[in-house]
């Protein structure tokens, strides 16, 4: 096994596919379905709770295979390098999903070959080209979990109590019943209310039959074409043989161990008064005052990997902590050291919601994500003396400057315009 300590060392051109292979794994292999012959009809009409009430009830695949496609207009092509990768050139490739929630993917983008397994417990990426496999653990319990996730169950009224619960933070429309796919369909679209940043929507469309997921697609704040979409162009429903579900890696392939390379999430005994702690109930925890409370990554109540609080984690850091009250006009809500395998960082939350800027400070060399090395052609900026660049996306803005030996990353779904200023109010003398 190899341990590397910074996830930024991994190769672009697998780091781009383990983002569509956690797409596909956090839609629940969002991109099945089709089948053949002529359109089928659309499914009744229905009120949302009913239509996944039944949905739950009906559906029981035995196993999906189906030949996807994924789009992307999240990195404009001007600024691609060399190489692109799914994030800029798209995928196509071959999704096999078996009952448990095993998953196999075998994508194709821009020349470049990548296997992708899910058994319940462990997600491997192979890259072909790179000969390198990279490997993550699922926390235990989670094979467990997701059958149960499987097997449950929920009436309408306990349906309806959900959706009006979350209602208070996003919009989720009625179920549209059509066909995408070559299948009867409903599609539902969810936006947030406020807070949102730069997302304007995400919409999903499942199979009511089969209750696999045929597209999902994220749009922009006023953008009538989706940023990213994973849609499936081919399904057959049908069991999955067990050969078919594995990703083989041959042997002397290097393995990297990605949760090592993350660094050790264990508390450290070291604890001070959290900022910005979430409401009273579980939704509030999850949302904040108006979405999620990104002060929950950050390992708030209770969990965490080490110091919290601004004189804590000022004290736990090898370099002069820069943590105004205000950032770009957003309220300081958390402060956490960030642990970078052996080595110490700083991450901070400015804002509520999706619209909140996350920033990590670390000594420089210790980044955990260097824009400078991820192979594009980012515009450089300059803030008094201080160098960096920039990445801009129809969801949000990626600014990475160092000054004195300190390297701040500032990313939030917000304009860039936002970004910088923060990265001027951080670096600027």
């Amino acid at each position: 096994m190899t341990r590397i300590p910074q996830i930024d060392r991994l190769p672009r051109r697998v780091l781009t596919p383990l983002a569509v292979g956690a797409l596909v794994l956090g839609g629940g292999a969002a991109a099945l379905a089709s089948s053949a012959g002529g359109e089928p009809a659309p499914p009744p009409a229905k009120s949302l709770p009913r239509a996944l009430a039944d949905t739950m009830k009906s559906a029981d695949a035995p196993g999906v295979t189906a030949n996807v496609g994924f789009t992307s207009r999240l990195i404009d092509g001007s600024v691609r390098g060399s190489s692109g990768g799914p994030l800029i050139d798209g995928a196509t490739g071959t999704i096999r999903v078996g009952r448990g929630w095993r998953l196999a993917a075998d994508l194709q983008s821009g020349g470049h070959r990548v296997q992708v397994g899910f058994d319940g417990r462990r997600l491997t990426v192979y890259d072909h080209d790179g000969k390198t496999a990279y490997t993550a653990t699922a926390p235990a319990g989670t094979d467990q979990l997701l059958s149960a996730l499987s097997a449950f169950r929920a009436s309408p009224q306990m349906i309806e109590m959900a959706l009006a619960a979350a209602r208070r933070f996003v919009d989720v429309s009625d179920p549209r019943a059509g066909n995408v796919a070559g299948r009867p369909a409903y599609t539902v679209r969810v936006a947030p209310k406020h807070d949102g940043g730069l997302l304007g929507a995400i919409e999903v469309a499942w199979d009511p039959e089969t209750g696999t997921p045929l597209r999902l697609a994220v749009y922009a704040h006023g953008e009538r074409q989706p940023v990213l979409d994973l849609a499936a162009e081919d399904v057959r429903v049908a069991p999955v043989a067990a050969e078919d579900l594995r990703v083989d890696v041959p042997e002397g392939v290097r393995t990297v161990r990605i949760d090592e390379a993350i660094g050790d999430r264990r508390p450290r005994g070291r604890s001070g008064p959290r900022e910005g702690a979430a409401g009273d109930s579980a939704l509030e925890a999850l949302a904040g005052k108006g979405g999620p409370d990104l002060s929950l990554l950050l390992g708030g109540r209770g969990g965490g990997s080490g110091a919290s609080g601004l004189a804590a984690v000022r004290k736990a850091v090898p370099f002069d902590l820069v943590a105004p009250a205000e950032l770009a006009g957003l309220p300081r809500k958390a402060v956490r050291e960030l642990r970078i395998g052996n080595r110490s960082g700083a991450a901070l939350v400015y804002g509520d919601g999706l619209g909140a800027l996350v920033v990590l400070q670390t000594r420089t060399g210790d980044d955990p994500l260097d824009l400078a090395r991820t192979g594009l052609r980012l515009p450089e900026l300059a803030i008094d003396g201080a160098t960096g660049r920039e990445l801009a996306t129809p969801l949000g803005t990626v600014v990475s400057v160092r000054r004195d030996g300190v390297s701040h990353l500032i990313a939030g779904s917000v304009p860039t315009a936002a970004a910088e200023a923060a990265a001027r109010q951080l670096v600027g003398r």
